[in-house]
């Protein structure tokens, strides 16, 4: 995909510096050092309500260069085909454009136009695009451009949480796979996961230490695959998360296709 979240390795919490590190590729047959840029966001996540309509983000440009920077907002969706962004003006953010000086901070507001869901949690992104300063006389390579996404939730009037269930099947390929589905009314951040077998927790399966959002009413898979070992509907996998709200243990039973 083009768009990448901020935090996939970060902790969520909003009050964390994210540090992107921007690199300037010079493909040349001398293979020249990369020149680079370091910019700051804070926070990396957004929460939007009736009681907090506005915030405030802070970009600052720790690199030796001035750059420009772009914003939009989108809706952000998700389906089996995976996440999605679709341009928006239920969320605003400004300046749209700015110029950030080398060692200078840059104030970015967000707000909502829209009115909270009565029920569910609503999920947007604010992408920041950096635009490219023109390169220098004789520069011969390519320039990579940075482009980031915040995630912005918007609560509903009442309350909302998450609600996990989490079965499994096999594959035609016999690969198996664990579905994490979010039957509830708001997102779920899960940083790490690992999948055991619940009689033996040391025979461990699966091991990711990858940020996974799963939004209201969505599903995500994790696909592995098991050597040496007789498949049957009654196995139960062991499945232990740590996620933005704290640790959870799941345990994963066959889901009749």
């Amino acid at each position: 995909m083009n768009h990448h979240s901020v935090s996939p390795q970060a902790s969520p919490h909003a009050g964390w510096v994210v540090n992107l590190l921007l690199a300037i590729c010079v493909l040349t047959l001398n293979f020249s050092p990369a020149l680079a840029g370091t910019f700051n966001v804070s926070p990396v996540k957004i929460n939007l309500s009736k009681n907090s309509s506005t915030s405030i983000i802070t970009v600052s440009n720790a690199g030796n260069s001035d750059t420009t920077i772009q914003l939009q907002t989108m809706r952000w969706i998700q389906d089996e085909e995976g996440d999605k962004l679709q341009p928006t003006r239920e969320i605003i953010a400004t300046p749209q454009i700015f110029s950030i000086k080398a060692g200078a901070t840059q104030l970015i507001r967000v707000g909502m136009v829209i009115k909270p869901d009565p029920v569910n949690e609503i999920a947007y992104r604010l992408v920041l695009d950096e635009i490219p300063s023109p390169p220098e006389p004789g520069f011969k390579g390519l320039q990579v451009a940075l482009k980031i996404s915040l995630p912005i939730f918007v609560q509903p009037l009442s309350k909302s949480v998450p609600e996990l269930d989490v079965s499994w099947v096999q594959t035609q390929d016999k690969k198996i796979r664990v579905a994490i589905a979010n039957h509830g009314s708001a997102h779920v951040q899960i940083l790490r996961t690992k999948i055991s077998d619940e009689s033996d927790e040391k025979s461990v399966f699966f091991n990711q230490e990858k940020s996974l959002y799963i939004l209201p009413g969505q599903s995500r898979y994790l696909d592995f695959t098991l050597t040496d070992q007789e498949i049957t509907p009654v196995k139960i996998f062991l499945i232990k998360t740590e996620t933005s709200t704290g640790d959870k243990v799941f345990h994963a039973k066959y889901r009749n296709p």
